[in-house]
């Protein structure tokens, strides 16, 4: 994927003043491209990044919702942590 859809900038794109093992500080990635969890994470007042993962979301044959949805969240950290090995997704 080219690096200019890889990450798409939010509003508010500096770091969290929390601890980290890497920096002083850690910041926030959004590992998805929902915009109602962009405005969520706007009215919070949370400095973050987007970073939309290019993940297929077609539930497998016999696939529970509740399956299909830990497959997905596990899949699209996965595919962000790569690209932002310092962050909290």
């Amino acid at each position: 994927m080219p690096p200019s859809s890889m990450t798409e900038p939010s509003n508010t794109q500096s770091a969290m003043a929390q601890p980290s093992a890497h920096s002083s500080t850690t910041e926030l990635v959004l590992a998805s491209s929902s915009r109602w969890r962009r405005e969520l994470l706007d009215r919070l007042q949370l400095p973050y990044q987007c970073h939309s993962p290019d993940i297929d979301e077609t539930p497998h044959p016999g696939e529970t919702p509740r399956a299909l949805v830990h497959r997905l969240a596990l899949s699209k950290a996965n595919a962000v942590a790569a690209h932002f090995p310092a962050t909290t997704l």
